[in-house]
């Protein structure tokens, strides 16, 4: 293309490299006494012609190119499409093993990962066992060397009888919760998926919800059929951490014949939220369910932390749902030190639950 001859306005010619050029106008490389528009030099019925020309050569020129390897393809095409289909299975089947390679290793190291926190699991299980059978055992000792003596005017034999019941009740309690602790493993085996995620693909261990009525030190005795600490504790939190919802809710906490549940629940694009859930059959029960919440946070020894109690009031008859905290996301739960355990990964809440008696009470909170 750069050898075709262009003539020019003075009547001379130059080959066409000339104008390969970013200015518009350059200086005749011929004669030098006149500027060259390239546009209008070009725009010549005679250029015009010539450019058009050599353009059908060099397009047959392709052409013969291409037919000419078509050919050759045509004459061999099985044997070409074979190869070529070959190349692709070597490169499959060489991909396929360098895959079994991995994902066998990494299964069996997931699997040798998975039998060793059952074993560290057997021992957490047996020493929580000794601890909570030691402290149900001191309860027992207490109950049994508890005197009430006739000699005690009666109201002071009935309010001793009253304290007695209550500490035998806490420590049915304890037992009961931890016969149930002991009766069904917190653990599961979850059904993987079958991606190349092995935690997936495999399946994992992980922690079910816990739920809990609570005996704290500092409750009162006599209260237990108007109030109760509400335990709920969601294990291995940050596995949701991927997901646009979920709902997790407890096991239901019966105190004066209602039931109540804890619900942790996201919804597309809106907060987590922590919720107490007030459950009865309106249709039986028109009274008002008024209720005094408060979320409690221990310390070791199983004593509200008072500076820290956040406290609340409803009418659970008008409003049977209550958000309690909410969150905007799953990491924010995690930097959250109050609820959050980083050992097992879990978050806890203890809500102490009052129930009053019927009466309007107006809806408020304070911390």
């Amino acid at each position: 293309m750069d050898d075709i001859k262009i003539v020019l306005p003075c009547g001379f010619w130059c080959i066409y490299e000339n104008f390969l050029t970013n200015e518009e106008k350059f200086e005749c490389p011929i004669c030098k006494t006149h500027d060259i528009n390239i546009k209008e030099c070009l725009n010549m019925t005679r250029n015009r012609l010539v450019l058009a020309q050599r353009n059908v050569e060099n397009g047959k020129k392709d052409l013969d190119d291409c037919t000419t390897t078509l050919k050759y393809y045509e004459d061999d095409l099985e044997h070409l499409i074979e190869e070529e289909s070959n190349i692709l299975k070597n490169q499959i089947d060489l991909r396929r093993e360098e895959l079994k390679i991995m994902v066998i290793k990494k299964i069996d190291d997931y699997y040798e990962g998975q039998l060793k926190k059952i074993e560290q699991e057997k021992k957490k299980k047996f020493d929580k066992f000794i601890s909570r059978i030691g402290r149900i055992k001191l309860l027992e000792k207490d109950i049994n060397g508890f005197n009430i003596s006739d000699k005690n005017d009666i109201q002071t034999q009935i309010d001793m009888n009253k304290k007695l019941f209550k500490t035998i009740e806490n420590a049915t309690i304890l037992a009961e919760n931890l016969k149930v602790a002991f009766s069904k493993s917190i653990y599961r085996l979850r059904e993987g998926s079958k991606n190349f995620d092995v935690s997936t693909l495999f399946g994992e261990l992980y922690l079910r919800e816990e739920t809990k009525r609570i005996f704290c030190k500092s409750d009162k005795f006599g209260d237990d059929d108007k109030q109760a600490t509400f335990q709920f504790k969601i294990n291995d939190i940050s596995k949701y951490k991927d997901q646009e919802e979920f709902k997790i809710i407890s096991k239901p906490c019966v105190i004066s014949n209602v039931e109540w549940y804890i619900i942790v629940q996201l919804e597309k694009d809106e907060l987590i939220e922590m919720i107490i859930q007030c459950n009865r059959d309106q249709k039986n029960d028109e009274s008002s369910i008024l209720a005094q919440l408060e979320i409690r946070f221990f310390d070791e020894k199983l004593n509200v932390k008072d500076n820290l109690t956040i406290k609340y009031e409803n009418d659970f008859s008008i409003d049977p749902e209550w958000v309690l905290i909410d969150y905007d996301k799953v990491e924010d739960i995690i930097k959250d030190i109050d609820f959050y355990n980083k050992e097992d990964d879990s978050f806890t809440l203890n809500i102490l639950i009052k129930v009053d008696p019927p009466q309007i009470m107006s809806i408020k909170s304070e911390k």
